[in-house]
């Protein structure tokens, strides 16, 4: 299991930050999409992810089951609904139709530009390889490092057992010594010193 380095995830946000601000209609989609991994979306939830599912209003996106996991309503930090808002007034796509972020044609995105969009941000940023899936990954370690609650973790990745997600308990033992603040004891909210989340804080979602 791969995740982002958790003391270096700011340095990601910020490069999906600036292209969501600056970059063409395709690229802004696809740093989209990337900020979405980073809220624990797979790439294929990503794509499935229906306009219908997206609620400004509550700054949610119901997420449909797949993999045999539970269906849930994902929080989204208000810099990316507004974003998602933006991005889909520009394409004068008609709300709750379709994709959430189509193609051109209206048709569902192939997850393999999201995956390499997004892989290739991540080379750009950390100057090595991920894949998308490390976004998941890194936020469901984000969130535990941060809350200690591996309930709230579960719900949030629709996991429909507890056993999937202690996996990243177990992960957070391992992390590197220069990845966490050296204190003695268990590491707490107050001893996490990542940077704080531009596009999603887990103790926002409650």
């Amino acid at each position: 299991m791969r995740y982002i380095p958790l003391d270096r995830v700011g340095e990601l946000e910020h490069a999906i930050t600036a292209t969501i601000r600056c970059g063409g209609r395709s690229q802004v989609r696809d740093a989209i999409a990337t900020a979405l991994g980073l809220h624990g979306l797979r790439v294929s939830e990503v794509c499935r992810a229906a306009a219908a599912d997206f609620s400004p209003t509550a700054r949610t996106l119901h997420v449909a089951t797949i993999k045999g996991g539970v269906p849930r309503d994902v929080p989204l930090h208000e810099s990316l609904v507004q974003a998602i808002v933006r991005w889909r007034l520009a394409m004068a796509l008609e709300p709750g139709v379709g994709p959430l972020l189509p193609t051109v044609s209206g048709r569902r995105v192939a997850p393999t530009q999201f995956r390499e969009f997004g892989c290739r941000m991540m080379r750009r940023v950390f100057q090595e390889p991920f894949k998308f899936h490390a976004l998941r990954h890194t936020f469901a370690m984000r969130v535990l490092a941060k809350t200690d609650d591996v309930l709230l973790v579960k719900r949030l990745l629709g996991h429909r057992s507890l056993t999937s997600t202690l996996v990243y308990v177990e992960a957070l033992k391992r992390l590197p010594e220069d990845c966490l603040v050296r204190v003695d004891g268990p590491l707490t909210l107050d001893h996490y010193h990542g940077a704080r989340l531009r596009l999603f804080a887990p103790a926002e979602s409650g």
